[in-house]
């Protein structure tokens, strides 16, 4: 900030960033559409190169030279192209954007989702090298107020913080069409029944934070009989799910779904009563936002969710869905119960003033001096 307290000016027929994403296409994921918007958003504005893997391999074993990878490429970028900027998309690659400002003179800044500043259960030199890394950045942009906290709880100056909730593409995300017709599509197509049945989803990696194991033994099992739940993703926990989903003889009523497409989970938003996320508190594994209540509220899609970490950021409690207490089971169902015969519009509008895109609110950002 100058002085007087405004913006100072900026050139954009001069400035050129450099964008190093560590999760970006052909890989899929949040963090990876979310660096895809913001990618494609920035080269409406200025300049934007891009840096990614590339090629994703089995056990992530690209990590062992992006590094090196990012660094050089970057350097050479950054020279050739007269880079003024480098923001990196998360946490982990912060560690290339400053070696990258110690041989180029760039203006440095990170996108930091929660659990990338979450140190624990890391390696020794990610504990170390990571925060280090990061208090040389001019700006760290956090997607959620409780990120923000834990920015300071690992030694960044909280100045330098800026809270950015991410928003979703509304030319890509909303409702295309009606509940019945998607629910005709979905036996169609997939040849997933659930007609008249009230129906919950859920989209996320099965990971323990994600609560959906617990979701399944304790909760599902308290719902209406006929209730469907549609579980949208994979992971670690895929295994421990399936066993409770045999213990509690659901077969017939929870279907997993694995790695679909962005088309099939549109479709599921659109078939389902309620988006459900029950996460439950992992230590050293933190939720730092969660964008899909966001997808789910450009579908109409009322939201029950575990009012813990950065979730409680994406869910307006009472206007989008129900925040509730986490791992309270009488809580869910209630809620569940309310929002399943709810028949209004719940966010579309909502979210469409509110939840701008991501990229748009960043550029201002990139610009403020550390001081801010």
């Amino acid at each position: 900030m100058t002085d007087d307290g405004e913006t100072p000016p900026h050139h954009p027929e001069t400035d050129r960033l450099l964008f190093i994403a560590e999760k970006f296409a052909p890989s899929v994921g949040g963090q990876q559409s979310l660096n895809h918007d913001f990618y494609t958003q920035l080269k409406s504005v200025l300049p934007v190169y891009l840096i990614t893997p590339g090629r994703y391999l089995k056990y992530d074993l690209q990590k062992l030279w992006f590094l090196p990878y990012g660094v050089l490429a970057g350097i050479f970028i950054c020279i050739r192209q007269k880079i003024t900027h480098v923001h990196v998309s998360s946490a982990r690659a912060a560690l290339i954007g400053y070696l990258i400002s110690k041989v180029v003179k760039v203006r440095l800044s990170a996108a930091v989702h929660g659990l990338d500043i979450t140190l624990q259960n890391k390696l020794v030199t990610y504990r170390y090298l990571t925060p280090l890394s990061l208090r040389q950045y001019d700006v760290v942009v956090c997607n959620s107020q409780d990120t923000r906290m834990r920015c300071g709880d690992i030694g960044l100056d909280l100045a330098k913080c800026h809270v950015v909730n991410p928003g979703v593409d509304i030319a890509l995300h909303g409702r295309r069409r009606s509940k019945q017709a998607a629910r005709r599509q979905l036996l169609e197509d997939h040849d997933v029944e659930v007609s008249d049945k009230p129906v919950i989803m859920s989209v996320c990696r099965l990971v323990e934070r994600k609560g959906i194991a617990w979701f399944v033994d304790s909760v599902f099992p308290m719902l209406p009989p006929q209730t469907i739940y549609l579980v949208l993703g994979s992971g670690p926990e895929l295994h421990a799910i399936r066993a409770v989903i045999d213990t509690r003889k659901l077969q017939a009523r929870v279907h997993l779904m694995l790695d679909v497409p962005d088309t099939l989970r549109d479709l599921v938003y659109d078939a389902a009563d309620v988006l459900v996320m029950p996460n439950i508190t992992v230590p050293g594994d933190r939720e730092g936002f969660g964008i899909v209540n966001v997808e789910a509220g450009m579908h109409n899609l009322p939201v029950v969710a575990s009012n813990i970490e950065g979730i409680r950021e994406a869910v307006i409690d009472g206007v989008t869905g129900r925040l509730v207490r986490s791992a309270d089971p009488v809580a869910f169902v209630e809620a569940i119960a309310t929002l399943c015969s709810w028949e209004g519009r719940v966010a579309g509008d909502q979210y469409r003033g509110a939840a701008t895109l991501w990229s748009g609110a960043i550029p201002p950002i990139l610009y403020r001096s550390s001081e801010t």
